[in-house]
């Protein structure tokens, strides 16, 4: 069959034939075929090691591309060389060559640590034998402030408009730029009791300065005492509604009350309808719990679409995530310690409205 499996830049494959391939075999429109946003997604990364995406060719035709970022690791407080997964997809006329477990065979040779999100039907079993582990269901919390935009949109009982008319304390807070130092403390910080890809300020500045689609807002809040954390979120101005997605929120845990001021205090002013938040880390997520957030895992009372270009609402309203470590420690799958928000895999992903 002739068949070679490896990097982008390991088979000399150009950004142009990986777009155009994306182009003619993705049903709908993905910014992965727009060249400029591959360049940033994929190449002009704070490494710079040149395009890592998996690539399967058949007589030097691409027949299937498992898009890849190399990113650093940290799993108790060691550096691992680690990969987000982020779009899979095989020429549809080549599904039967066995493809899937080469491709990831070939990863699992270079990476100590992979992740993937929003996993396909078609593609878990192939990461099931290859060893990783699936979370169908990653928390999301929504904090509604329109309860109309829930009406219309969402599903809910009599319930949910009863305990939405709970207030809480608004803290005071601090906001302050992102710097430097301040950012990187915070991050090696948070790092001592969390397992996460790296945070620091090159890799922030990359994911949310550089964004070729969307434009977020990063802040240091930091309470009285001055405990910091870093906050990042966009807003989504739809036609019918806005809603601000909380992408990142790590640091010293007693300054997350300050922080979830400061972002409903922004998104009063903002006249933001709905607000979200995803995150595996249980200790990050019991704030917003005990801030009143809802969860649509567990509030059976409530739920809002987490698609939205158009409005689309999926059960669960949420996303998953796949997992696979080189040496399958427990302690790697201790979920409450892993933090992944929806920074992570891409999963912030714009869609053909956003391109």
């Amino acid at each position: 069959m002739s068949i070679k499996i490896g990097s982008s830049r390991e088979l000399n494959i150009s950004a142009e034939m990986v777009t155009s391939f994306f182009e003619e075999n993705w049903l709908r429109k993905i910014a992965l075929s727009n060249v400029d946003f591959y360049n940033w997604q994929f190449i002009n990364t704070p490494l710079m090691k040149g395009d890592q995406c998996c690539i399967a060719l058949q007589y030097n035709e691409i027949i299937a591309v498992m898009g890849l970022n190399e990113r650093e690791f940290i799993f108790n407080e060691n550096s691992l060389n680690g990969a987000e997964l982020t779009t899979w997809i095989v020429k549809e006329d080549k599904r039967n060559l066995g493809l899937g477990p080469k491709m990831i065979d070939y990863l699992q040779s270079k990476f100590s640590v992979l992740f993937g999100m929003g996993i396909s039907a078609q593609a878990l079993p192939i990461y099931l034998r290859k060893d990783f582990k699936y979370i169908k269901s990653i928390p999301r919390f929504i904090k509604v402030l329109n309860d109309d935009t829930v009406k219309q949109f969402g599903k809910f009982t009599p319930l949910f408009a009863k305990l939405n008319k709970r207030k809480y304390k608004n803290e005071s807070f601090i906001s302050l730029p992102l710097t430097v130092n301040t950012t990187n403390q915070i991050f090696e910080k948070f790092s001592v009791d969390s397992n996460l890809f790296s945070r620091n300020y090159n890799w922030l500045s990359w994911r949310y300065d550089n964004h070729p689609s969307f434009d977020y807002i990063q802040k240091i809040i930091a309470n009285d005492e001055g405990n910091k954390c870093i906050v990042v979120y966009r807003l989504d101005r739809l036609n019918d509604f806005t809603i601000m997605h909380c992408v990142d929120l790590l640091g010293n845990e007693n300054s997350y009350p300050a922080a979830l001021s400061f972002l409903e205090n922004e998104a009063v002013k903002e006249k933001v309808d709905i607000m979200d938040f995803y995150s595996t880390s249980t200790k990050v997520n019991s704030y917003f719990i005990s801030r009143g957030w809802f969860s649509v895992l567990d509030c059976d009372f409530f739920d809002f679409p987490h698609l939205f270009h158009p409005v689309e609402m999926r059960s669960p309203s949420t996303t998953s995530l796949v997992m696979w470590c080189k040496w399958q420690d427990p302690s790697f799958f201790d979920v409450g310690r892993l933090y992944i928000s929806k920074q992570d895999c891409d999963f912030d992903r714009p869609t053909a409205a956003n391109i």
